[in-house]
C-alpha cells in the first residue's frame, strides 16, 4: 500500500465494549491516630446523600492497634445520630493508636455517603530525636582507625515536647555491623530520660578489635520500649574504616640477659629470656596462645621437644605490648643444644616465616680462658674479654695493672668490671690507661693478671690460641697515644 502527501492513507480502528455500573458499597479508612496516654472524645460530622425512599446504609468503626501493630475492632456501630461520642473508655496502654473506618453502601442511587469531618481528642505523648547539632556533625566523621584502637562518641538525645518520658530511664541500642565479614554485635544500655525541653548526653565506646574493614555503627535510643511520637530520628548510623594489623610482631631472645652468637658458651642453668614485642599500641597480647618453645639436647638421635607453658621452668607475664617469657632449664648436660622459638601476636600475625634457631654450648666444668684486653695496644681505653665456663659465676675477680719491674699501678676490682656471666664476657668497664689517683699513666709495656676465685678457689684455666701471649699468668698491655 502506497501514500502520499497529496493522497495520505487513512485508517480507522473501532472497539464496541460495555462497561459495567459504579460500585454499590465502599470503605474509608483513616490513617493511623495516637500515640495516646488517654483518649477523649471523636467528633464526627457525616452526611447520608438520601434519608428518604431508600436511605444510604453506613456504619462507623472505631478499630485499636496495639503497639505491635495488632489489630481489634473496639466498636463496630458509632451512634450515628451524635456528634461526639467519648472515646475513654478505651484503655491507651494496651491500644495506644487507633484507627477510623467509615462502611457506606448505596444500590439504588449510588451515591455514598459523604465523610465531612472526623477528629480525634487525645493525651500525646513525648517527641525526642537526635540531635547532631549539639555534638556537631563532624564529630561523626570517624576517621580510619588501626585494629585494636577504641574510640569514644558522644551523642544528645533531644526531647522537644512538653512532655516527660513515661520512665525515668530509656534503653538505647547499638548496633556494630561489620560489612566486610557481616558480623553484627548489639549492645543495650540505658540513659537518662530527659524532662520536658531538655537534652541528655551520652558517650558509646567503640572496639574495633577484630572489626577490620568497613564498618557501620547504628545508635537506636528507646526503640519504641516507651511511647513515643515518632521513632526514626531517634536513630543514628555512623560509618568507620578499620585498618587490618599485618605487621609482624619483633622476637627477641637473651641469654642471661646478653644476646649470644650461634655456639656459644652458656651457664648449665641458663636463664632464657624470650620477648615478643607488637608494635601495635592498641592490640595487647594476654595469652601464650600460638607461642612455641622447643628445644634439642646433645645427642644423635635427639629431636626437638616442645616445652610446655605450664613447665615448672617456665614464667610467663603480659604487658605494655609484650609477652615476656623467663624460661630457666635446670642442670643441662656437657654438650651442644638448640633453642628454637616462634610466636604470634594477638592478631594471629606470626615474628617470622621460619621459627628463630640457636645452638649453644654447655660445659659444666668452671673454667676460664684468659682474659685479653681489647683493643691492645690502645690509645683511648680498653675493655677486658675472657669466657667463663660451668654454672657459677666467680665470688672475686680484680685485674691488676703493673710496671715491667713489677710495682702495681693500677687494681680493678669486680665492681668496676660490672656483671660477669657464664659465657663469652666483655667488661662494661673501659679502662682509659689511668693509675690509682686517675693519672694518665705513660707510654710503653705494662704488664697485668687476673685474680679470680669461685667458692674461695682459684678457677681452672681453659687453654686457647691466645695462651702463647701469657708467661707465667701475665699478659702484656701496649699503650700507645
Amino acid at each position: 500500500i502506497a501514500s502520499s502527501i497529496s493522497n495520505p492513507l487513512s485508517e480507522t480502528i473501532e472497539m464496541d465494549y460495555n462497561l459495567g455500573g459504579g460500585y454499590t458499597k465502599g470503605t474509608i479508612t483513616s490513617t493511623l491516630i495516637g500515640p495516646a496516654t488517654a483518649w477523649g472524645t471523636l467528633y464526627k460530622k457525616i452526611l447520608p446523600s438520601e434519608t428518604t425512599a431508600s436511605p444510604d446504609i453506613w456504619r462507623l468503626s472505631v478499630i485499636g492497634e496495639t503497639s505491635s501493630g495488632q489489630q481489634v475492632v473496639l466498636n463496630n456501630n458509632v451512634p450515628q445520630s451524635t456528634y461526639a461520642y467519648a472515646l475513654n473508655g478505651i484503655d491507651a496502654t494496651t491500644y495506644p493508636y487507633l484507627r477510623l473506618q467509615l462502611y457506606t453502601q448505596d444500590s439504588v442511587n449510588f451515591t455514598p455517603t459523604q465523610l465531612k469531618r472526623w477528629q480525634v481528642l487525645y493525651d500525646g505523648v513525648p517527641e525526642g530525636f537526635m540531635n547532631t547539632e549539639k555534638i556537631g556533625l563532624d564529630k561523626y566523621k570517624v576517621s580510619p582507625k588501626q585494629e585494636g584502637e577504641s574510640f569514644t562518641l558522644n551523642f544528645a538525645f533531644e526531647n522537644i515536647s512538653d512532655k516527660d518520658f513515661s520512665k525515668d530511664s530509656l534503653w538505647v541500642e547499638a548496633t556494630l555491623l561489620n560489612k566486610t565479614s557481616g558480623q553484627q554485635e548489639v549492645n543495650r544500655f540505658k540513659i537518662k530520660a530527659p524532662k520536658k525541653k531538655e537534652t541528655t548526653i551520652f558517650t558509646y565506646e567503640v572496639a574495633t578489635t577484630k572489626k577490620v574493614g568497613s564498618n557501620v555503627l547504628r545508635v537506636y535510643v528507646n526503640p519504641k520500649d516507651v511511647l513515643e511520637q515518632y521513632y526514626d530520628n531517634n536513630i543514628l548510623e555512623i560509618p568507620f574504616e578499620v585498618q587490618k594489623d599485618n605487621k609482624n610482631p619483633i622476637l627477641d631472645v637473651t641469654f642471661d640477659g646478653a644476646r649470644i652468637l650461634d655456639g656459644d658458651i652458656v651457664s648449665a642453668n641458663p636463664l632464657i629470656n624470650i620477648r615478643l614485642r607488637d608494635d601495635n599500641p592498641f592490640l595487647q597480647k594476654t595469652d601464650t596462645l600460638g607461642l612455641d618453645i622447643r628445644l634439642k639436647k646433645p645427642c644423635e638421635d635427639c629431636q626437638f621437644e616442645k616445652i610446655a607453658m605450664s613447665s615448672p621452668d617456665i614464667r610467663w607475664k603480659s604487658e605494655n605490648r609484650n609477652i615476656d617469657i623467663e624460661f630457666s632449664p635446670k642442670n643441662l648436660t656437657d654438650g651442644i643444644y638448640t633453642l628454637q622459638v616462634n610466636g604470634e601476636d594477638a592478631r594471629g600475625n606470626r615474628a617470622g616465616v621460619e621459627p628463630y634457631k640457636i645452638s649453644f654450648e654447655v660445659i659444666t666444668e668452671s673454667t676460664v680462658t684468659n682474659v685479653l684486653p681489647y683493643p691492645n695496644p690502645f690509645s683511648g681505653s680498653t675493655r677486658f674479654v675472657f669466657t667463663l665456663t660451668g654454672s657459677e659465676v666467680p665470688q672475686e675477680m680484680k685485674i691488676q695493672i703493673l710496671t715491667v719491674s713489677g710495682k702495681v699501678v693500677r687494681e680493678i676490682t669486680q665492681d668496676e668490671l660490672g656483671p660477669i656471666r657464664v659465657g663469652n664476657n666483655i667488661s662494661q668497664y673501659a679502662w682509659a690507661g689511668t693509675d690509682e689517683f686517675g693519672d694518665r699513666l705513660a707510654n710503653g709495656v705494662y704488664l697485668y693478671r687476673v685474680i679470680m676465685k669461685l667458692n674461695g678457689e682459684d678457677i681452672k684455666h681453659r687453654a686457647t690460641n691466645a695462651d702463647r701471649g701469657f708467661k707465667k699468668g701475665y699478659g702484656k698491655l701496649y699503650i700507645l697515644r
